[in-house]
C-alpha cells in the first residue's frame, strides 16, 4: 500500500514539474514549436538528397501516403514558404507520439498542421478549428 502512495506522489510531482509554463519554449514559427531533435533527424535523412533541378526542398514523405509508391524516407516538396498552413498547435506537452510523422505542414492532409512534441511529431487539426 505504501509503495502505491509513493508512486502516486512521484507521478503528481512529475506532472507538476513538467506542466506547461507560458514562454518556456518560444516558438520558431508563431504557434508551432519545432523540436530541434526532429530537425536534426530530418537534416540527417536529407543530407544527400537532391531535388531534381534544384527546385523544392527535402522533407519527410506525407503520412499516410495516398499516392503510391509509398517508400519511407525523404521526398521533394515545394519551397519552404508553401509548406506553411494557417493555424497553431497545442503545447508540446500535449503531443505524446513517439514517431516522427511530419516535419513541416506540407506532409499533412487537408487543413491539418504538423505539430511537434518532445519525442515525435504528428498531423493535427489546428487549435483554431478544434475550439
Amino acid at each position: 500500500m505504501r509503495d502505491g502512495r509513493i508512486m502516486l506522489f512521484l507521478f503528481i510531482v512529475a506532472v507538476l514539474v513538467f506542466q506547461e509554463s507560458s514562454g518556456q519554449f518560444p516558438p520558431q514559427i508563431p504557434g508551432k514549436w519545432r523540436n530541434p531533435n526532429i530537425q536534426r533527424y530530418v537534416e540527417r535523412l536529407c543530407r544527400f538528397f537532391q531535388c531534381p533541378g534544384g527546385e523544392g526542398m527535402c522533407d519527410l514523405r506525407p503520412y499516410p501516403c495516398f499516392d503510391p509508391p509509398c517508400d519511407a524516407g525523404p521526398t521533394c516538396v515545394p519551397y519552404p514558404g508553401s509548406s506553411m498552413k494557417p493555424g497553431s498547435c497545442p503545447s508540446p506537452f500535449n503531443i505524446w507520439t513517439r514517431r516522427v510523422r511530419c516535419y513541416t505542414d506540407i506532409a499533412c492532409n487537408n487543413l491539418e498542421v504538423c505539430c511537434h512534441g518532445f519525442f515525435g511529431s504528428e498531423c493535427r487539426a489546428p487549435l483554431e478549428l478544434t475550439n
